[in-house]
């Protein structure tokens, strides 16, 4: 890791002793850029597709390099401003698609700037693992926002039929909870507002 608001990736690959590690703590709202870099190796015997995915929906600043035999390629860049469909893959939650050839390894570097520098939650799968990941998230958010559409429809009904203002105040939480929940699975960003990343932060 390595803190800087200068640094470019030029300046960080011939000096591996600017990446060492540090102590990710929250430092309120100054933000700084934190430099990541993450040693990748294919020790399959195929050529494959594998899937970085960081665990946010949405980020204020980041850029993805591969790195490999001295070539450099750019596989996402992303900030606060960033529509949802200039994303190469159209996942919910901010995910790379690597290419790795047969026992090829490469270096990726990760320019990153969070709000409160909370580090990427970053996991690595591989193609069937990323789809069975990816399918089980749709699933799971699907039945939890399915049981709170139908709780707070009974609510609304019950509302209806005896009046009363806890029951208005339980509809206006259950749509809170449900848009939070939406907000935190990026779900709100890809399906409600894609062209706004405004209301999306």
């Amino acid at each position: 890791y390595n803190v800087s608001e200068t640094h470019s990736l030029l300046d960080m690959i011939p000096h591996p002793e600017k990446l060492e590690k540090i102590d990710l703590v929250f430092s309120g709202f100054v933000e700084q850029t934190l430099w990541q870099k993450v040693s990748v190796k294919n020790n399959t015997n195929n050529d494959g597709v594998w899937y970085l995915d960081t665990g946010f929906p949405t980020i204020n600043h980041f850029l993805i390099y591969k790195v490999s035999n001295g070539q450099i390629e750019l596989l996402e860049s992303s900030d606060k401003f960033s529509e949802f469909n200039s994303r190469k893959l159209k996942n919910a939650i901010i995910s790379i698609q690597i290419a790795l050839k047969s026992n090829e390894t490469v270096d990726l570097y990760i320019e990153q700037q969070t709000v409160g520098n909370v580090p990427l939650l970053l996991e690595f799968y591989s193609t069937d693992n990323f789809n069975a990941f990816h399918n089980l998230s749709i699933l799971i958010n699907g039945l939890i926002i399915g049981v709170m559409l139908c709780v707070f429809f009974i609510i609304l009904i019950q509302n209806y039929l005896n009046p009363s203002k806890i029951y208005s105040l339980y509809c206006v939480f259950i749509i809170l909870v449900l848009f939070s929940i939406l907000d935190m699975s990026g779900l709100n960003f890809k399906y409600f507002w894609p062209d706004s990343p405004v209301l999306a932060e």
